[in-house]
């Protein structure tokens, strides 16, 4: 390994042998294909101070006892409907190895009825979002707190086992269902969401040490299970897969960590950044010794990775162009999955040997799934238009505005065009559709152009998270005409209106459909459809004319 590497790797090699004289008696082998019963079933070892280990396919059924000594005691946790392999209680008798094996259908709930009274803590998270449940792992483990996976389907459940137990703590971590929150607050939960994944990691990184101040910590990106991550001895703290967002960088530089070990060799750039910014020590975990050895000379096997969900962010661009009647260079960005993102591009136009930087500001901007949107940005040449110009991007991107953990890099041939764009619209006003679920702006194309439009409704408070909205498709706005453009808002919900008094609207638009460069925006109070409120008074009538036949009847007797 050269010198100049500023990433330590850390050959990890934890031989059978040296492996097997460490490994505690009682052990727990995790039979099944889903992440949720692998991940409750270590939280579940971990409260009961066992050493957890998981199967990962069929042949892993016998290599995995390899690490366990021959006679210990064994506690196999296999999914009945999704196991790698069925009667594995039969492979460990078979094996040498004595113990049990218990069968579940839902091991997070299933494992909390056989937790011991004397664990009181819980962290409640919505299992949507696998990186919260890694984002608690080391907290979990050194709090003794169980880890609930709560949602609108089975809240009653989680409910119903809470009431029947001693709670000293709840903390909901991330966003959770409407219906979680409402079920949960008789218990008086701490809530931990600043409506994003890493700002919600530093804060449970920030509890944990308030119960074990360490200087070593754990680097992933919350897209797997991995022992380590697991046991709490360190906390873990993410990073991006490309990028690391400044808010960690500013934590870990305040912080009084010295050491990160980061876990598999997929994050090495956003570890090496950290490295050289920051100064600490970077070491990689990344393989371990062979279980099943062949040979005078021992192999080793990569880590024991379990997947988790992943929150998969894409864009690209379609496009780039110079306006030569605007002196604007337009680029246009294209979300290539139904997940938005949020955006922030860095531009460099490169002509006669000369590289010059373009001003895109400072602030990521919104774009919605599957959407297609042109961003015009000012750029003088100021010696003429040259023969030939190409211009390098590097863009950040993820899944919220302090989130950006991907990059996309990429370097174009620019072309050149010559459009006045005389479009011209208005915001009219704004109702919501509560049966629709959907805001409704109604505009006008005040000028004799064919005009094409798409919005966005922004900074939306939703269930305690701010959110933005965009319209699906783009309208066609014919001459000196009216139309209204539609914003699906599906979980904006009859229990927000109160903290929405004001709406934020944005339309883009503009003369070329791949071309919408103009933007016209307002706030616009909260209204409903007119049609809602005559639902609204249908069902106040009916309710007072219940009500008097009622007393009317009682007065009859």
């Amino acid at each position: 390994m050269k010198s100049k590497l500023l990433i330590n790797i850390i050959f990890l090699l934890v031989l059978s042998g040296i492996a097997s004289a460490a490994i505690e008696q009682d052990n727990v082998i995790i039979n099944s294909k889903e992440w949720k019963d692998v991940y409750s079933s270590m939280v579940f070892a971990n409260l009961n101070g066992k050493k957890s280990s998981f199967i990962l396919s069929a042949n892993y059924a016998t290599i995995i006892l390899n690490n366990i000594p021959k006679g210990a005691s064994v506690l196999a946790i296999s999914s009945r409907g999704s196991p790698y392999i069925k009667g594995y209680k039969t492979i460990m008798d078979s094996n040498g190895y004595q113990g049990a094996e218990i069968v579940v259908d839902n091991a997070n709930l299933e494992l909390a009825t056989r937790l011991d009274t004397s664990i009181t803590k819980f962290i409640i998270i919505d299992d949507k979002y696998g990186y919260n449940a890694i984002s608690v792992a080391s907290y979990a483990a050194v709090s003794k707190s169980y880890v609930l996976f709560a949602n609108s389907v089975n809240i009653n459940e989680i409910v119903n086992y809470l009431n029947g137990r001693k709670i000293d703590n709840i903390i909901i971590f991330g966003q959770v269902d409407r219906a979680v929150k409402d079920a949960l607050s008789t218990f008086n939960p701490e809530t931990i969401n600043k409506g994003d994944r890493f700002d919600n990691n530093l804060a449970i990184t920030d509890k944990y040490l308030l119960y074990k101040d360490v200087h070593q910590a754990i680097m992933t990106n919350g897209e797997f299970i991995e022992e380590s991550i697991m046991n709490g001895d360190n906390p873990v703290i993410f990073i991006g897969k490309s990028n690391v967002p400044d808010s960690v960088k500013e934590y870990i530089k305040k912080s009084n960590f010295q050491v990160a070990v980061l876990i598999g060799n997929e994050l090495v750039g956003p570890a090496t950044s950290i490295k050289r910014q920051l100064g600490i020590s970077v070491f990689v975990k990344f393989a371990q010794g062979a279980r099943n050895p062949a040979g005078s000379i021992a192999t080793v096997e990569d880590l024991d990775k379990f997947p988790m969900p992943k929150y998969q962010v894409s864009i690209s661009i379609a496009d780039i162009k110079y306006n030569t009647a605007t002196k604007q260079l337009e680029v246009t960005y294209q979300n290539d999955q139904d997940l938005a993102a949020y955006i922030l591009p860095t531009l460099t136009v490169k002509f006669d040997n000369e590289e010059h930087i373009v001003d895109t500001g400072e602030e990521p901007f919104f774009l919605d799934g599957r959407e297609v949107r042109t961003i015009p940005y000012s750029f003088n040449f100021t010696n003429g238009i040259p023969e030939n110009a190409n211009v390098t991007l590097y863009v950040l991107f993820g899944e919220a505005p302090k989130s950006l953990e991907f990059a996309y890099q990429g370097e174009r041939e620019l072309s050149f065009v010559n459009v006045i764009d005389d479009s011209e619209i208005q915001i009219i006003g704004v109702v919501y559709d509560k049966s629709k679920k959907r805001f409704e702006v109604e505009i006008e194309n005040t000028k004799d152009i064919d005009t094409y439009v798409s919005g966005e409704v922004t900074n939306l408070l939703v269930n305690g998270e701010y959110k933005n909205y965009g319209s699906d498709t783009i309208t066609h706005l014919l001459p000196l005409k009216k139309a209204t453009i539609y914003v699906k808002s599906p979980d904006f919900e009859e229990a927000d209106f109160g903290t929405n008094e004001i709406i934020n609207v944005r339309m883009f638009y503009g003369q070329r459909e791949r071309s919408l460069i103009k933007i016209v925006a307002g706030e616009y109070k909260f209204v409903l459809a007119k049609g809602q409120y005559l639902v609204y008074g249908i069902i106040v009538i009916l309710l007072i004319i219940m009500i008097l036949l009622f007393v009317l009847g009682k007065k009859k007797r």
